[in-house]
């Protein structure tokens, strides 16, 4: 069956260290570096991309219609495709961008977001109280600058418990969910599931490649040494610590009080917070 597989995240929760997994698991050379991953697994939401494929300028289109444009792109490129595609996400759930009819699977990452509320921060070089905010706004986006667009379409987001329930529950089509936390306590069975999703079995070689390209120590690395296109200015590593939990010695009382008051009801269903 072809069809993109969705590879869907809230923001700072592991999208992109699955997908350098991914490509280490489907690549017999392993990890290659971070320029493979500037193509594999991509979003669709490149200006440059859209124009090559659809055959337009997008200078003359408003940001409207570019975005109106999104599920005709989709079906340029996964419509017919012999294979499946995977495609990165953070958007929320949309019926107008993720059509049935062009998917093959999707996978839901997921992750406690107290600890993105920490992550998102530093990402984005702002204080914690505005993270927090941020993850429980129902209009939260990225990808405008000054009222103006970038080189990428906008991406909707809504509110962290927003994203979550459009995917799990709103989607309609069989979403396999992984939790962050899972993976880093057993990255090999996560990485089959996601796998066995976009309809690969491979073998423990594989899954060991994955595994030991996707060391967050050695992504680390990588990005001390070479540096990481991805990593914008505001944020002086893109792999900051990469554990569970750090929320507990970074978060005030009151901050993950908010966090919790503000999205327990999907916590508790993660299992992320008691009932």
């Amino acid at each position: 069956m072809s069809g993109a597989t969705w590879l869907a995240s809230y923001p700072r929760s592991g999208n992109t260290w699955v997908r350098l997994a991914l490509h280490a698991a489907l690549h017999p050379g392993g990890f290659v570096g971070f320029d493979a991953l500037m193509e594999y697994g991509r979003s669709t939401i490149s200006r440059r991309q859209i124009e090559e494929v659809m055959g337009i300028d997008s200078g003359e289109l408003t940001g409207e219609e570019l975005g109106r444009l999104r599920v005709d792109f989709h079906q340029a490129m996964f419509g017919a495709a012999d294979m499946p595609s995977l495609v990165k996400v953070h958007d929320r759930w949309d019926e107008s961008l993720f059509a049935a009819r062009l998917t093959h699977g999707a996978v839901y990452l997921v992750r406690d977001p107290r600890d993105v509320a920490i992550s998102w921060a530093a990402f984005k070089g702002k204080s914690i109280d505005w993270a927090i905010g941020f993850l429980a706004d129902p209009h939260a986006h990225i990808g405008r600058r000054n009222g103006k667009f970038r080189s990428t379409l906008p991406e909707t987001l809504g509110s962290w418990s927003d994203h979550v329930r459009s995917w799990l529950d709103v989607a309609p089509f069989g979403v396999v969910t992984v939790r962050y936390e899972d993976l880093l306590a057993d990255t090999a069975g996560q990485l089959a599931v996601i796998l066995a999703a976009m309809g690969e079995s491979l073998g423990p070689d594989a899954i060991a490649r994955a595994v030991e390209g996707s060391r967050f120590e050695r992504l680390a690395g990588e990005e001390q040494a070479n540096g990481f296109a991805l990593r914008p200015a505001s944020s002086e590593r893109f792999f900051r610590v990469g554990r569970a939990g750090s929320w507990r010695k970074v978060l005030s009382p009151a901050q993950a009080a908010t966090i919790e008051r503000d999205h327990g009801e999907v916590m508790v269903r993660l299992g992320y917070l008691d009932d």
